[in-house]
């Protein structure tokens, strides 16, 4: 009887539970919907609809490739360490022991576990969706940095761009050698016995392979430090130098104390963005000229106040 009770207690609670989760479902559903389509409704009213469904097809096409890219990487490490895991590895106890528990969910675990890495991956890429944009749209500025002689929209658009996706591909990578050194220590591929470590083969081939694939990624990266240092403020011995700086502050440089004046005759706050090219000190500097930044297209709202 003491068994019986629960049980029929469960069943009558299961019905109750799955109409909660529907009417959950459909309000949430419902409010969801009527935000998206009061933001339709409005910006179509102001004539800038395109503008809306440009930033939603953004966001959405930069979540699946953020998604994508994250799941299969890791999803075939993983798979790829328990298939050519040692068929007879003698585990020890606790391992033996964690493998129980983990066996009758593993399928779930090999899937679900990349989906969560991708899904956060996912909604990180979905706001860089304006990165992207621009360097696509990207356009030369038709002055060229002395240097190394490349337009300065190189530095604008297409170097964030490519520092973003190194840095997103090393990430990749040190999570796929991380999932697959897991499940090798898990299933017999990596033993720690004392002060001895035994990985087998395939699994050494694995991991060579992914350390080769993220040192490689790191060579890109520090050859394209060369041009970041470019477009950093001047830092360490080096106290000035040629450099693409934005809202740099120099205790030598007038513009940057407080407020100035921009040539409408209305004072501006410091935090007014250029990008600017110098070489030297400012107040030394034989050359300084100073862009506008990467506002083409892009409103920027400045506060002024009359002078």
């Amino acid at each position: 009887m003491s068994q019986a009770a629960p049980q029929l207690f469960n069943r009558r609670r299961l019905p109750l539970i799955i109409t909660g989760a529907l009417v959950a479902a459909v309000l949430g559903g419902f409010f969801l919907f009527a935000s998206l389509y009061t933001e339709v409704l409005w910006f179509d009213q102001m004539g800038y609809l395109e503008v809306l469904l440009t930033t939603w097809g953004g966001s959405v096409a930069m979540f699946l490739i953020g998604f994508v890219t994250m799941f299969i990487p890791v999803w075939l490490s993983i798979t790829m360490a328990y298939r050519f895991r040692p068929v007879y590895a003698k585990l020890s106890n606790e391992l033996d022991r964690y493998r129980q528990i983990i066996d009758p969910i593993r399928r779930v675990a090999m899937l679900g576990i990349p989906a969560l890495l991708a899904l956060f991956s996912g909604l990180g890429a979905a706001n860089t969706w304006p990165q992207f944009l621009l360097w696509m749209n990207r356009a030369p500025f038709g002055t060229v940095d002395p240097e190394f002689g490349l337009d300065v929209g190189f530095y604008i658009f297409e170097l964030p761009v490519y520092s973003s996706v190194i840095s997103y591909v090393s990430t990749i990578l040190v999570i796929s050698a991380l999932g697959a050194a897991a499940t090798g220590f898990l299933y017999g591929s990596i033993s720690i016995t004392g002060r001895e470590v035994r990985i087998s083969r395939t699994m050494r081939v694995q991991l060579s392979i992914l350390g080769v694939l993220y040192f490689a990624v790191q060579g890109v990266n520090l050859w394209l430090q060369q041009y970041e240092a470019l477009v950093s403020a001047s830092s360490g011995f080096l106290a000035f130098g040629a450099g693409f700086h934005r809202g740099q502050r120099d205790n030598s440089c007038p513009r940057h104390h407080g407020r100035h004046r921009d040539p409408r005759g209305a004072v501006v706050p410091h935090h007014r963005h250029h990008w600017s090219l110098a070489f030297g000190h400012c107040g030394n500097s034989p050359v300084h000229r100073v862009w506008s930044g990467p506002g083409a297209g892009v409103p920027r709202l400045d506060s002024a106040v009359p002078g």
